[in-house]
């Protein structure tokens, strides 16, 4: 898949684990694993409901995973492994196209 796929599989409500492979402060709100729900998708971020945004890698440091899990390279140096989002788990669903589905389905039900 390429980076606007991967962005399309993403819509305001669905929830995700994320994890911060930057952060090391445990008291920051971004700090280790945790599960966050998808506030807003544009094309330069992906916004989150409690902690704030993060900018879209580029095309070369965005991979998603056989088991729907997307990672984020990049930061702070080339090649470094920044954020993982693992949609699957939290949906039950452990394929792109199931999750591509789900996002179907959401925004159906939303558009009303």
């Amino acid at each position: 898949m390429n980076k606007n796929q991967i962005r399309r599989l993403f819509v305001p409500g669905m929830t995700v684990t994320v994890t911060n492979h930057y952060i090391t402060r445990p008291d920051h709100p971004c700090f280790g694993t945790r599960v966050r729900t998808v506030a807003k998708v544009t094309a330069s971020h992906l916004h989150f409901d409690e902690t704030g945004s993060v900018p879209w890698p580029k095309a070369a440091d965005l991979r998603l995973e056989r088991d729907t899990t997307v990672r984020f390279y990049g930061h702070p140096k080339p090649g470094d492994l920044f954020l993982t989002i693992a949609m699957g788990r939290v949906l039950g669903i452990d394929t792109p196209a199931g999750i591509d589905a789900q996002r179907r389905e959401w925004q159906a039900q939303h558009q009303e």
